[in-house]
Order: structure tokens, then sequence, then C-alpha cells
């Protein structure tokens, strides 16, 4: 979308100093089209991310976790973003729908690490012991489970020609989008449900 404003920003500047009889046309611009689907990503995004919700809650029965879990994605969504920006690879239509893709990942392994918490709690663990005993309970089913997805992914890198250069930034997104909810949902599920997981004891005991 730079380059393509750039473009557009030069030729405007040549017009001006040639004939004004010149005409330029442009023969073809996916610009304009890629921003239309930046615009209906964004869209996408905001319902699934709706949908989300009303399925945790739905499962979990409580709005806060839900929350917490909508946060997880939140933040998972902002990592990839950095690691995309490192490995220096462009938003097109391949990468943003493996971003969409990766919505239905970064949900998984909070919910599985979130929800082994709350079995320790409601055991009648310390809310802050069941938010250590919780994960390292599942750590090594949780990590395992997610490898194993991204090793479908360790091969894209020997594809050849047009194949490597289309598929292997998706393959990138997608297991960046997986290490990202890896990191998260055994860092900031942990540190945030002993906070929620004492409250809802407060209130009961009230």
């Amino acid at each position: 979308l730079r380059v393509a404003a750039a473009v557009k920003r030069k030729i405007e500047a040549i017009k001006r100093e040639l004939p004004a009889d010149l005409v330029f046309k442009s023969v073809d611009d996916e610009s304009a089209e890629i921003r239309q689907n930046l615009n209906d990503f964004a869209l996408l995004a905001g319902l699934i991310t709706v949908i989300v919700f009303v399925m945790i809650f739905i499962v979990l029965r409580r709005v806060k976790p839900s929350f917490l879990i909508l946060s997880s994605i939140a933040f998972s969504i902002v990592i990839t973003f950095n690691l995309i920006y490192a490995f220096k690879i462009s938003l097109n239509m391949l990468t943003l729908g493996a971003l969409a893709l990766g919505f239905g990942m970064f949900v998984n392994n909070s919910i599985v690490v979130f929800e082994n918490i709350l079995r320790f709690r409601e055991g009648g663990t310390d809310p802050r012991q069941a938010a250590i005993q919780g994960p390292q309970e599942v750590f090594i089913a949780v990590l395992a489970s997610t490898l194993t997805t991204m090793a479908v992914f360790f091969s894209f890198p020997f594809f050849q020609g047009k194949l490597k250069m289309y598929y292997l930034p998706l393959a990138i997104v997608i297991a960046s989008a997986m290490a990202a909810s890896l990191l998260v949902s055994f860092t900031l599920v942990p540190a945030l449900s002993p906070r929620l997981l004492e409250r809802k004891r407060k209130l009961a005991k009230s």
C-alpha cells in the first residue's frame, strides 16, 4: 500500500512537468482491493471475536474468565504482528488468511490451561498454587500438541519457485501465531487467573 501510494504521488509530480494533453492510465492497481480486504478482515476479526466470546461464555458460564481468554487472543495477535514485522513479511491475502485461521488457535491453549487451573481451584487448592500447578500439569501436553501442529509447516521452506514464494509466509504466520498462543497461555493466563478466582471465593464467603 505504501509503494502504491508513493507511485501515485510520483506520477502526479511527473504530470505537472509534462504537457497537459499527455494521459497516464493505470493498467493494474491492486492497492484498492488490498485496502478493501483489510477493511473486510477487520470486520471479520470483530465478528469472530464476538462469536469466540459467546462460545467461551457458554462453556465457562463466567464473564471475567471469558474476558481473560479474550484478552489472551489480543495479546497473541500483538505478538504475532511483531513476529511478522521481525520476519519482514508483507500483509497480503494469504498472510491475512493465515492470521484469520490463527484466531481459533489462539483460544485453544488458553482454554486448556485456564480450565486446568479452574479444576485445581474447585478441588480446594489455593488460587496462586492452582495457577502454578495447573499449567505445570498440562505443559507437556499443550507443548506437544502445538509443536506437532507447527511441524506440518516445517517442510514449507523446502518448496521451490512460486510455491515457496506464496506459501512460506503463510507457514511463518501460522507458526508465529501458534508460538504466540503458547507463550500467552503459560504467562498471561496463569498470572491473571488467581485474581479472578480469589474474587469469586471472596464473594462466595460473603
